[in-house]
């Protein structure tokens, strides 16, 4: 039996990476490219807040969603959570939360963590791969390999 598995991309993390390492942009086929040199894959995930401004583009991933989507990515849209902003301290003034009185949340990790639990459901998929530099979800590929027996792949650049 051959080794089938899924490609999960914690999309920000990478576009962070890449900027980082001061690539201007990333063809979604090299993660393609690289994961099929461990396993057939049958999905490739793409997890991202589509209404964040990419730090490259300065545009919304959301407009960026097409390049991923023709490579064959399905795309995964985990939207921010709005949170209220309490002041911790008696002194704390509208200037420092620019008189703001909720933020968004980032809630991608979310997304990632349910993709990686899906996926462990499915009987034929025999490797998990995560592309992030995200080291917290060192325990939920530790859970996968310990509580699935399935191959776990952590892809980054640098």
């Amino acid at each position: 039996m051959g080794r089938h598995g899924v490609l999960i991309v914690d999309h920000q993390n990478l576009i962070g990476q890449t900027k980082e390492l001061g690539l201007e942009d990333l063809d979604p086929d090299w993660l393609i490219n690289s994961s099929l040199r461990i396993a057939d894959c049958e999905a490739f995930i793409v997890v991202t807040d589509l209404t964040v401004l990419s730090p490259i583009s300065n545009v919304q991933y959301l407009y960026e969603a097409e390049r991923w989507s023709s490579a064959g990515y399905r795309i995964m849209h985990a939207p921010p959570r709005r949170v209220r902003l309490t002041a911790t301290n008696s002194e704390a003034s509208a200037t420092e939360t620019n008189g703001k009185r909720f933020k968004c949340k980032d809630m991608s990790d979310g997304g990632v963590r349910a993709e990686i639990r899906q996926w462990c459901q499915v009987p034929e998929i025999t490797d998990i791969m995560l592309f992030s530099h995200d080291v917290d979800f060192a325990q939920d590929m530790l859970w996968v390999a310990t509580s699935t027996g399935k191959h776990t792949v952590l892809l980054h650049m640098g």
